[in-house]
């Protein structure tokens, strides 16, 4: 990788756009900016080896089964762009599907509201019957469940850090200049953000810029507050991914999926997400999960809060091992290989992403708190904040709802299917 390094104390630089996190969210912002013709595109990173960064850290899942139609366009057409430029390969998809399990009436009719407008967007969901559930899925235990909601295509998972290489590496060839450092001191003047001052060790640079965007992912709250938003809404929240082994599921390698010793499950695994909210699926030679933590027990954590606390035995012995011990059979003699931290840019507001400009400074862009679901969203919201950049609109999906202006309008949009 080529990264520009600064020489002697200060150096200045002008931009068209400066974008400010070098994640999957600032890759794809800089890689559609950069399709205009004349664009000068800066993207400035302060952790090139991306060791603690949400994109490489999350579980790489893309679905279709959302209760907003923004959250289904965005992954959508992310797909859809995956597919034209020949992508899928490149950051290994299988897709293999999501499956969203409810135990009671209210959950069942969330999930079937859900499908109806999945599918009216395009979507192959398909709400099945806990017998229906047992014929497809044989190693699955139904019993407390009402129904589940399947991805029968379109939905799976892919290598995260594939996705970002993708996303970067073109960005690169269409020009973009990647600086290591940090971003230190953004300035306004008159309601607009001039230049950011960018540190590398006891080097300066200034960067003059037309056009600010804040993909800063879990740090986004540092570079809003600098340009007059003082109550930004996203925090960074730990999650947990256990990587597990179960002896009794066997890998069939011509397939590339795991299969239980159930002579007529014939379909690979999909994304399994129980009622309590413990999720599984297959990763390499075993399996990964987790689950979303109580709201009385989700604090924001420090930037650099990645350890492996007492809290993760806890959740594993207390509810994830318990309960896919049930679910799954074969899983009762599950053994944990290995846990890591990741964290969540999380919206602490309504859980959805914030993609636009707020009044503080008009030509600052945001592009934040995707809470969990934006390594799949993130080449179809790079294209929105471009298209508002250059066009002043959305023109290839209507993101209105997910502006920055609905927290002080009171227009939370609130997502029912959080995982």
């Amino acid at each position: 990788l080529q990264f520009l390094y600064f020489i002697g104390n200060t150096m200045k630089r002008s931009f068209d756009a400066v974008v400010i996190g070098g994640g999957v969210m600032g890759c794809s912002s800089a890689y559609w900016l950069s399709k205009h013709k004349g664009m000068k595109v800066a993207v400035v990173e302060r952790d090139t080896a991306y060791k603690q960064a949400c994109s490489v850290l999350a579980a790489g899942g893309i679905r279709m089964q959302f209760s907003n139609k923004e959250n289904i366009m965005l992954s959508r057409s992310s797909l859809e762009w995956l597919k034209e430029e020949d992508v899928l390969k490149e950051v290994m998809f299988k897709e293999h599907g999501y499956l969203l399990l409810a135990a009671t009436d209210q959950g069942t009719e969330v999930l079937k509201e859900n499908q109806s407008l999945q599918n009216n967007l395009g979507s192959n969901t398909h709400v099945a019957n806990p017998e229906e559930l047992q014929n497809l899925f044989p190693w699955l235990n139904t019993e407390g469940i009402s129904t589940g909601s399947y991805g029968r295509s379109q939905e799976g998972w892919f290598d995260p850090s594939l996705m970002l290489n993708a996303l970067k590496n073109r960005a690169k060839a269409l020009g973009v200049e990647f600086i290591n450092g940090e971003a230190t001191q953004v300035h306004c003047k008159a309601g607009q953000v001039r230049s950011v001052d960018v540190v590398k060790g006891s080097d300066t640079a200034k960067l003059n810029t037309g056009v600010l965007v804040n993909a800063a992912g879990t740090r986004g709250k540092l570079v809003a507050q600098q340009c007059g938003w003082s109550d930004f809404p996203v925090r960074p929240r730990k999650r947990f991914v256990f990587q597990v082994q179960s002896a009794d599921w066997v890998h069939d390698f011509k397939k590339g999926a795991f299969f239980p010793p159930i002579a007529e499950a014939h379909k690979p695994m999909p994304l399994t997400v129980d009622p309590t909210g413990v999720w599984v699926r297959p990763e390499g030679v075993g399996f990964i999960c987790g689950m979303s933590p109580n709201a009385t027990q989700d604090p924001d954590v420090g930037y650099d809060d990645f350890d492996i606390t007492e809290d993760a035995d806890e959740l594993w012995m207390d509810h994830m091992w318990p309960t896919l011990a049930e679910r799954v059979k074969g899983f009762e003699a599950l053994k944990v290989a290995s846990i890591y931290a990741g964290h969540y840019e999380y919206n602490v507001e309504d859980q959805n992403a914030v993609i636009g400009t707020h009044p503080s400074a008009s030509n600052v862009f945001y592009i934040n708190g995707f809470s969990g679901h934006g390594i799949q969203q993130a080449p179809a919201a790079g294209r929105a904040i471009s298209e508002l950049v250059v066009d002043g609109a959305f023109k290839t999906i209507d993101l209105t709802r997910m502006s920055p202006k609905r927290f002080a309008a009171g227009e939370l949009l609130i997502e029912k299917n959080v995982v």
